[in-house]
């Protein structure tokens, strides 16, 4: 008779997901119990709540999921700083790994990461989350350690503060899926 293994439920994945991202942001981890506190949309004064679905987990918005997570594993590199963020007066210009700046996109520039990598970006205020490829060379303000795209900056929701103190944590591909780019070098003839 085979064995079934045993499926997370969404309750049990959340769970993982906030104490992955308290590792990441050196706090306690939480309970299965408390994490649901944290899950609960805040109100505000000046937005509408938007009604969820009682079936899916709630993330805050820009926040990175479990399924997101699923594909990756935190390394033992994490730093924490302030984050900043650069946009439209880029657009087009060639960074570092050679591809042109699309500020709508997913990337962000560090000093010393290898040019690909993935980072998982936590604003340590709102919880909010994000991953990004390090794709550019930056900052050059000595005080800060990335520098995002302006859609990694929209989605923590740090684009009219400008600033934000964040944790970093650098993700490698789990062991099933590697999904690294491959670049191939041509002779030129």
């Amino acid at each position: 008779m085979k064995s079934r293994r045993a499926v997370p439920s969404s309750r049990q994945k959340a769970a993982g997901l906030y104490v992955l991202l308290g590792a990441v942001l050196g706090t306690s981890p939480m309970t299965a119990d408390s994490h649901t506190q944290m899950l609960k949309p805040k109100p505000t004064s000046n937005r509408k709540s938007v009604p969820t679905s009682s079936k899916t987990t709630r993330f805050p918005v820009g926040s990175v999921t479990a399924a997101d997570l699923k594909r990756y594993r935190i390394s033992r590199w994490v730093r924490g700083g302030v984050a900043s963020w650069y946009g439209e007066a880029f657009a087009k210009r060639r960074t570092s790994s050679g591809t042109r700046f699309d500020p709508k996109a997913m990337t962000a520039a560090h000093r010393r990461l290898p040019l690909g990598s993935k980072v998982l970006v936590v604003d340590t205020q709102t919880h909010r989350s994000v991953i990004v490829t390090i794709n550019d060379r930056g900052p050059y303000s000595h005080n800060r350690v990335i520098d995002l795209s302006h859609g990694a900056a929209n989605r923590l929701g740090i684009v009219h503060r400008g600033l934000a103190h964040v944790r970093i944590a650098l993700l490698t591909p789990s062991g099933d899926q590697d999904d690294t780019p491959i670049e191939v070098a041509q002779a030129p003839e």
